[in-house]
Protein backbone atom coordinates (compact mmCIF):
# COMPACT_ATOMS: atom_id res chain seq x y z
CA UNK A 1 0.00 0.00 0.00
CA UNK A 2 1.05 3.16 -0.89
CA UNK A 3 2.60 5.41 2.22
CA UNK A 4 2.96 1.66 3.99
CA UNK A 5 6.12 -0.03 5.53
CA UNK A 6 7.41 -3.31 4.90
CA UNK A 7 9.87 -5.18 7.41
CA UNK A 8 11.19 -8.70 7.24
CA UNK A 9 14.12 -10.63 9.28
CA UNK A 10 13.51 -11.33 12.92
CA UNK A 11 10.42 -9.42 14.27
CA UNK A 12 11.12 -10.22 18.11
CA UNK A 13 9.13 -7.77 20.22
CA UNK A 14 7.31 -7.06 17.31
CA UNK A 15 9.59 -4.41 15.89
CA UNK A 16 8.87 -5.29 12.18
CA UNK A 17 5.44 -6.47 11.29
CA UNK A 18 3.58 -3.94 14.32
CA UNK A 19 1.10 -6.37 15.53
CA UNK A 20 2.82 -9.88 15.47
CA UNK A 21 6.08 -11.49 16.33
CA UNK A 22 6.93 -12.85 12.95
CA UNK A 23 10.74 -14.27 11.89
CA UNK A 24 10.33 -14.27 8.22
CA UNK A 25 12.18 -14.25 4.82
CA UNK A 26 9.59 -12.26 3.06
CA UNK A 27 8.24 -8.99 3.91
CA UNK A 28 5.26 -8.15 6.51
CA UNK A 29 3.01 -5.08 5.93
CA UNK A 30 3.20 -2.90 9.45
CA UNK A 31 -0.44 -3.04 10.58
CA UNK A 32 -2.07 -0.17 12.88
CA UNK A 33 -0.10 2.80 11.41
CA UNK A 34 -2.03 6.00 11.86
CA UNK A 35 -1.46 7.34 8.10
CA UNK A 36 0.57 7.07 5.22
CA UNK A 37 4.47 7.80 6.16
CA UNK A 38 7.01 9.57 4.69
CA UNK A 39 9.96 7.77 6.48
CA UNK A 40 11.25 4.82 8.13
CA UNK A 41 13.68 3.93 10.97
CA UNK A 42 14.76 1.41 12.59
CA UNK A 43 16.75 0.86 16.53
CA UNK A 44 17.88 -2.34 17.98
CA UNK A 45 14.64 -4.19 18.28
CA UNK A 46 12.43 -1.16 17.36
CA UNK A 47 10.94 1.01 14.64
CA UNK A 48 9.81 4.43 14.04
CA UNK A 49 7.61 6.14 11.09
CA UNK A 50 7.44 9.52 10.44
CA UNK A 51 3.92 9.95 8.95
CA UNK A 52 2.67 11.80 6.80
CA UNK A 53 0.61 14.18 8.68
CA UNK A 54 4.29 14.74 10.87
CA UNK A 55 3.65 12.49 13.56
CA UNK A 56 5.66 9.58 14.68
CA UNK A 57 4.47 6.23 15.95
CA UNK A 58 6.78 3.62 17.04
CA UNK A 59 6.76 -0.33 17.27
CA UNK A 60 8.84 -2.93 19.20
CA UNK A 61 10.80 -3.42 22.42
CA UNK A 62 10.00 -0.30 24.62
CA UNK A 63 12.93 -1.30 27.24
CA UNK A 64 14.69 2.00 27.39
CA UNK A 65 11.52 4.22 26.95
CA UNK A 66 12.55 3.88 22.60
CA UNK A 67 8.79 4.24 21.98
CA UNK A 68 8.34 7.69 23.39
CA UNK A 69 4.76 7.27 24.35
CA UNK A 70 5.55 7.24 27.94
CA UNK A 71 3.53 4.37 28.98
CA UNK A 72 6.23 2.39 31.06
CA UNK A 73 5.33 -0.79 28.48
CA UNK A 74 8.18 -3.42 27.53
CA UNK A 75 7.29 -3.29 24.14
CA UNK A 76 4.35 -2.78 21.29
CA UNK A 77 2.77 -4.51 18.62
CA UNK A 78 1.23 -2.03 17.42
CA UNK A 79 2.52 1.57 16.57
CA UNK A 80 1.93 4.12 19.27
CA UNK A 81 2.18 7.84 19.14
CA UNK A 82 5.03 9.31 20.33
CA UNK A 83 4.19 11.78 22.72
CA UNK A 84 4.19 15.66 21.82
CA UNK A 85 5.30 15.08 18.30
CA UNK A 86 2.96 16.78 15.69
CA UNK A 87 5.28 18.39 13.27
CA UNK A 88 8.37 16.27 12.79
CA UNK A 89 10.27 16.66 8.95
CA UNK A 90 12.88 14.04 9.86
CA UNK A 91 13.57 10.71 12.58
CA UNK A 92 17.08 8.81 13.22
CA UNK A 93 16.98 5.99 15.40
CA UNK A 94 20.24 4.39 17.25
CA UNK A 95 20.45 1.66 19.28
CA UNK A 96 17.04 2.49 21.26
CA UNK A 97 17.13 6.41 21.07
CA UNK A 98 15.03 7.73 18.48
CA UNK A 99 15.42 11.61 17.77
CA UNK A 100 13.32 14.12 15.32
CA UNK A 101 13.58 16.93 13.39
CA UNK A 102 10.83 19.39 13.52
CA UNK A 103 9.42 22.23 11.37
CA UNK A 104 10.20 24.67 14.21
CA UNK A 105 13.52 23.02 13.67
CA UNK A 106 14.20 21.81 17.12
CA UNK A 107 15.56 18.63 17.81
CA UNK A 108 13.83 16.48 20.18
CA UNK A 109 15.25 12.72 21.27
CA UNK A 110 13.85 10.12 23.07
CA UNK A 111 14.63 6.55 24.74
CA UNK A 112 18.11 5.62 26.33
CA UNK A 113 20.35 8.09 27.15
CA UNK A 114 23.60 6.32 29.02
CA UNK A 115 25.73 7.83 26.84
CA UNK A 116 24.14 11.59 26.62
CA UNK A 117 22.70 10.79 23.43
CA UNK A 118 19.70 12.73 24.31
CA UNK A 119 22.34 15.90 24.44
CA UNK A 120 20.31 16.96 27.68
CA UNK A 121 22.98 16.69 30.02
CA UNK A 122 21.51 14.54 32.08
CA UNK A 123 22.21 10.86 30.85
CA UNK A 124 19.08 9.75 32.18
CA UNK A 125 16.90 7.54 29.78
CA UNK A 126 13.59 9.32 28.69
CA UNK A 127 10.12 7.87 27.99
CA UNK A 128 8.71 10.69 25.97
CA UNK A 129 10.72 12.78 24.22
CA UNK A 130 12.85 16.25 25.49
CA UNK A 131 13.45 18.93 23.67
CA UNK A 132 17.27 20.05 22.80
CA UNK A 133 16.69 24.07 22.58
CA UNK A 134 20.14 24.63 22.07
CA UNK A 135 19.70 23.11 18.61
CA UNK A 136 16.73 25.46 17.55
CA UNK A 137 18.19 25.99 13.90
CA UNK A 138 18.98 22.08 13.65
CA UNK A 139 17.56 20.56 10.02
CA UNK A 140 18.53 17.19 9.89
CA UNK A 141 18.23 14.51 12.69
CA UNK A 142 21.09 13.02 15.36
CA UNK A 143 22.30 10.18 14.45
CA UNK A 144 21.79 8.35 18.27
CA UNK A 145 23.17 5.20 18.19
CA UNK A 146 26.02 5.60 20.93
CA UNK A 147 26.45 9.15 20.21
CA UNK A 148 24.45 11.79 18.49
CA UNK A 149 25.16 15.09 16.30
CA UNK A 150 23.08 17.48 14.29
CA UNK A 151 23.49 19.52 11.14
CA UNK A 152 22.08 23.03 11.76
CA UNK A 153 21.82 26.32 9.61
CA UNK A 154 24.13 28.19 8.84
CA UNK A 155 25.92 24.54 7.96
CA UNK A 156 27.76 23.08 11.20
CA UNK A 157 27.80 20.22 12.94
CA UNK A 158 27.33 20.10 16.56
CA UNK A 159 28.05 16.57 17.78
CA UNK A 160 27.31 15.68 22.05
CA UNK A 161 28.57 12.00 24.10
CA UNK A 162 30.32 11.03 26.61
CA UNK A 163 33.94 11.03 26.00
CA UNK A 164 36.00 7.57 25.14
CA UNK A 165 38.64 7.04 22.64
CA UNK A 166 37.11 7.25 18.90
CA UNK A 167 34.11 8.94 19.46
Amino acid sequence: AAGGAVGWGTGKSGRLVGGARHDGLTGFWVVGLAGPIAQVGAGFAFSCGLLESDGVQCWGSNSHGQLGDGSGSTQSLSPVDVTGITDAVAIDLGQRTACAVRAGAGVMCWGQHVSGQAGDGTGTEASTPVARTAFSTAVAPPQCAVHASALRTPVRVVRWLTPSPGR
